[in-house]
């Protein structure tokens, strides 16, 4: 796939300017007339943003909310017997994401061209996730497209939780000590300086502890323009390298490797793989289809590695459960459930189930994470504080003993 700068005039003789995904210019011209758009000019990405693997898209990301409120109300139209190309139509419409309103108007003509459902939906795989594709296709072959719909919308819900914990157990944490680093800043760059200079001490005679402090503002002052150009550089660099298949794999390693954020970062993918994989076995995919589509839909290279030696595990023949628990990554209360409901023929409720106890925990990881990091926070933010004002109040004294 290959993106395209394009401008654009509407039937109301208005110009728009974006960009959009296609396989070639062709396609890409052709997906602009189909959406009524004459095509004034058209270009591609250049090639050294290709090369530095960076996507810069124009138009606003289709957020899981957004694809949740499309798949439910496409689940109450299908459901209540209006034809699918009248029902995306209908939702294309009212859609107001750009990015979203663009993909769904491929579908319509992919279905149009006489592709099926599962498979348009497949080919944006950039804006709809290739589980709820799949999910769509099993709704599709038995016949019951509005109940798998609908299962999708849920499957959608879910995503949103699991982002939401996600970003709680990461947001809090970083605005909390971005708070306390900018205080100690301001207090030492600001502060500090300004307070000693009124006094005008001369440097040789005062406390060591306040040379300290000024001397680290001054430093902090010098080097504060470098070290903001030194980070956005640096952040520039480690996302470039994330989207290299070697980065990608080895700040994955590194991230599960950290002490606490490691086992975080490893439940929240283990309860997400397990609940994909029980709802894909419950919408009726073979155990080896469904390994395959949550090998592809993991975000971990770590997880994804250890998914994969359990489908070719499987495919010689050993169970699930061994399969697992070969992999070393899964703890064997999981190990015991995925193997009760494989003898029972139950896997995806064992599944869901196991997948639904995690989620507690990792729940109960955050906000015990989270008690103990904020006052741990505070504390150390006092003790900063304190010295610094204890290199302020220094001066302040030795001045008083030479009264």
């Amino acid at each position: 796939m290959n993106y395209f700068y394009y401008l654009v005039r509407d039937r109301e003789g208005s110009v728009h300017k974006g960009g959009s995904w296609a396989k070639n210019r062709e396609e890409a011209v052709m997906e602009l007339i189909g959406q009524g758009y004459w095509v004034l000019d058209i270009s591609p990405r250049g090639r050294w943003l290709k090369e530095l693997n960076l996507d810069f898209r124009i138009g606003r990301p289709v957020g899981r909310n957004e694809l949740t409120w499309f798949f439910r109300q496409l689940s109450m139209l299908v459901e209540a017997g209006v034809p699918l190309m009248e029902a995306l139509e209908s939702l294309r419409e009212q859609v107001s994401n750009r990015t979203l309103k663009e993909a769904v108007g491929r579908v319509v003509r992919e279905l149009r061209r006489g592709e099926s459902l599962a498979n348009a939906f497949m080919k944006q795989e950039r804006v709809i996730p290739l589980i709820a594709a799949r999910m769509i296709g099993s709704g599709e072959a038995g016949g019951t497209l509005g109940n798998a719909l609908q299962r999708v919308s849920l499957y959608l819900e879910r995503e949103q939780e699991f982002i939401r914990k996600a970003k709680s157990g990461i947001t809090y944490p970083l605005l909390l000590a971005g708070f306390a680093v900018g205080v100690m800043l301001f207090l030492t760059v600001f502060v500090v300086p300004r307070l000693v200079r009124v006094f005008e001490f001369d440097m040789a005679n005062l406390p060591l502890l306040t040379r300290a402090i000024l001397g680290v503002a001054a430093g902090i002052e010098m080097w504060m323009g470098p070290a903001a150009i030194l980070i956005l550089a640096l952040g520039l660099f480690i996302k470039w390298y994330r989207k290299t298949p070697s980065g990608r794999n080895r700040t994955d390693r590194l991230l599960m490797s950290l002490p606490l954020a490691g086992s975080f970062i490893r439940r929240l993918g283990i309860t997400r793989f397990l609940y994909n994989m029980g709802i894909l076995v419950q919408t009726g995919l073979s155990i080896t289809e469904t390994l395959r589509v949550c090998e592809q839909a993991a975000d971990n290279t770590v997880l994804a590695a250890v998914i994969r030696e359990v489908y070719h595990n499987v495919c010689r023949g050993q169970s699930i459960a061994e399969s697992l628990k070969v992999s070393g990554l899964f703890a064997p209360p999981i190990i015991q459930m995925v193997a009760v409901g494989e003898k029972t023929g139950r896997l995806d409720e064992s599944l869901l189930r196991v997948s639904g106890y995690y989620d507690a925990e990792i729940e109960h990881l955050i906000q015990t994470g989270l008690s103990l990091l904020e006052p741990a926070l505070v504390i150390i933010m006092a003790l900063v504080v304190g010295v610094i004002v204890s290199g302020c109040i220094l001066p302040l004294l030795d001045m008083m003993n030479a009264f």
